[in-house]
């Protein structure tokens, strides 16, 4: 195997482009000695990091640390596409509730269907009168609008549906935007004046 060939297997991964993946690797010849440690990231990745059976979100047993937190509101509960959007959101530290993560959103460009998205738990939640509000963390693209009206017609069906408050983030958030690249100020703003979808 070449060199070339290492540099264009790193760069298969998702947010390393040729350049960081040549650094990374040129690193590693230098530094053998960070291997090991570097090594059992991955192997504690691979075999102790399971998802939340609550909630979705990333785990080192059956439930995460927020979802297992007692000071945490359980009865507000922020939806988001990724897990990645909870390390985000909680950077700032203004919101005390919990979330639910879906797992993607709807696209059948990308073959996400409704029964691919993680829903079970939630509805579980809120059909056993343990949810007060909903929080989409929502932006204005498409993809997150039609997963959302999805969501709120299942909530619908729902005996105990008109006693939910259904929210979502203010808009302005960009279209195709990620919280990863917005200040912890834009979010709170969103989160803060967040619309009220009740009907």
């Amino acid at each position: 195997m070449k060199i070339e060939d290492l540099i264009s297997r790193i760069a298969k991964t998702p947010g390393i482009t040729r350049r960081n993946a040549a650094k990374l690797l040129f690193h590693f010849i230098r530094n053998k000695e960070k291997i090991s440690d570097f090594t059992k990231i991955l192997q504690t990745i691979e075999k102790d990091i399971r998802t939340c059976t609550s909630c979705g979100n990333i785990a080192f047993n059956h439930f995460c640390d927020i979802c297992q937190n007692n000071n945490r509101q359980h009865t507000i509960i922020c939806v988001v596409e990724d897990f990645e959007d909870i390390t985000n959101l909680e950077k700032g530290m203004w919101y005390n509730g919990i979330y639910h993560v879906l797992g993607g959103l709807l696209s059948a460009q990308k073959g996400m269907m409704p029964e691919s998205l993680n829903t079970l738990t939630l509805l579980n939640k809120i059909r056993n009168n343990e949810v007060h509000e909903i929080i989409f963390a929502s932006t204005s693209s498409f993809e997150w609008q039609a997963t959302m009206h999805f969501l709120i017609s299942e909530f619908k069906k729902l005996p105990n549906f008109t006693s939910l408050k259904i929210t979502e983030f203010a808009h302005g958030l960009p279209i195709g935007s990620s919280f990863e690249y917005m200040d912890e100020g834009t979010l709170q703003i969103a989160f803060t004046a967040r619309r009220n979808l009740g009907e």
